[in-house]
């Protein structure tokens, strides 16, 4: 048997019009053989009739239309409410669930039960502080959170939460809270996290970190340390060597006529005068012995007077370390920084006139570099000048004061010249070995 669907849309107006057409040929034909009064009592029975007929019609066909849409919204609702229960239950490491008003467990998922251990009879009911590690359930941080999320709209937090059986885990928490068009609470919806491993892995790479650090910054302290050995060594064996060489040489040229050969040896005590010189030049670039024995404030001032006579750079001194004793090795970190930092200005900065001030005091040494020279545009670097401004040669310094547990600070500006101030502890330096780094450098046999 074949059923035919009622008429919609269009074809429905088309059986209105066609019925209003019957309508009006039925009331000509009455017109003509029916007397006049009986037209008009037939004409007013035929509209009134065609109107209710119409009238059920369209009602008839509006509750069709709308039982189809209806259905097709309740088959788009169930299809988007699998989608997102599938894609509820396909995250393994979220938790979706609903808390009623009052905090308890109003709905469950595969998702939670993967997290949570526990299955929706065991859960459903129970208020969800039983989430909680038992001292944060007992400072009343579950009501808390809940009052939070009902004020605000919703709360988030990350901290340790516990399983089914007691074992903990680390988790980011939102809590959202849901009203209705009135604006009444009717619950909240709880999504859980487990960040375990995300935060496994920041503790450990935190650890990496302080172990790099420490092992920079005992690398820092041996090439201090390094830098100063080489230098007793020089002076204490090469120089002392060379100096009895050309003291010898001179008692020869005195003593002995050397005839043709006079030139010669002069030639000699020539290339050994150089010799020195070039030793205790390269005995001072590596640590400058009156830096331990005289002190910061002394080397840097000899350092000054060297970059003045080589560069001819006018640079001014200001300031002692008369005030606290400096460890060794804060004193040849200090030193190298502010010997880079000059450099620096004499390569990049286009300077004229600098300046140098050393304050130590309450337990810091403190060091100024300033400079009349170009300056660079702080606000496209972050601080943190570029390659050809010496980037490098900074950055290395920040890192090595850094590790001290020292500071680094740069202030400047297109045209404004440059201020860097670095400073240290004035502590003595702990190394991995658990020495301190005050204890001199070892010496040669």
């Amino acid at each position: 048997m074949t059923h035919r669907s009622l008429p919609t849309g269009s074809a429905a107006r088309t059986d209105l019009i066609a019925l209003a057409a019957v309508c009006a040929t039925a009331v000509v034909i009455l017109a003509i053989y029916i007397p006049r009064h009986a037209v008009v009592a037939s004409c007013a029975t035929l509209l009134l009739g065609s109107c209710v007929f119409s009238w059920r019609r369209w009602r008839e066909l509006r509750l069709q239309a709308a039982s189809r849409q209806g259905a097709r919204a309740r088959q788009g609702m169930s299809t988007s409410d699998e989608r997102l229960r599938l894609l509820v239950e396909g995250v393994g490491d979220y938790a979706f669930f609903m808390l009623g008003p009052d905090g308890r467990v109003a709905s469950w998922n595969a998702g939670a039960e993967r997290i949570k251990g526990y299955s929706a009879d065991e859960i459903v009911g129970r208020h969800f502080s039983c989430f909680y590690p038992s001292a944060a359930a007992a400072s009343g941080a579950p009501a808390r959170h809940l009052e939070m999320a009902a004020s605000r709209g919703r709360f988030e937090c990350e901290g340790w939460r516990v399983r089914k059986g007691g074992a903990r885990f680390w988790a980011n928490v939102l809590l959202t809270a849901l009203r209705d068009t009135a604006g009444q609470l009717r619950g909240f919806s709880k999504v859980t996290h487990d960040v375990s491993q995300l935060r496994h892995a920041e503790e450990e790479l935190a650890a990496s970190r302080t172990e790099v650090r420490s092992l920079a910054t005992e690398l820092a302290v041996a090439e201090a340390r390094e830098r100063r050995r080489i230098a007793a060594d020089l002076h204490d064996h090469v120089g002392q060597d060379l100096s009895a060489v050309k003291l010898r040489l001179e008692l020869l040229q005195r003593s002995v006529p050397l005839g043709a050969h006079a030139r010669l040896v002069e030639e000699i005590r020539e290339l050994l005068e150089r010799a020195i010189v070039d030793m205790w030049s390269l005995m001072f670039e590596l640590s400058p012995p009156f830096l331990y024995e005289q002190g910061l404030a002394a080397a840097l001032k000899w350092l000054i007077r060297q970059i003045r006579q080589h560069e001819g750079l006018a640079i001014d001194f200001e300031g002692d370390d008369e005030g606290e004793p400096l460890p060794n090795d804060v004193r040849g970190i200090l030193f190298q920084a502010t010997r880079e930092l000059l450099t620096n200005v004499v390569k990049h900065a286009r300077a004229t006139r600098a300046k140098v001030t050393l304050r130590v005091e309450h337990g810091r040494a403190t060091i100024d570099v300033e400079d009349d020279g170009v300056g660079c545009d702080l606000s496209h670097s972050g601080s943190r000048p570029s390659q050809d401004s010496g980037g490098f040669g900074l950055a290395h310094i920040r890192e090595r004061l850094t590790q001290l547990g020292g500071r680094f600070e740069l202030r400047s500006g297109p045209g404004l010249g440059t201020t860097i101030t670095i400073s240290a502890p004035t502590e003595p330096v702990p190394t991995i070995a658990g020495r301190e780094s005050n204890e001199p450098p070892s010496r040669g046999n």
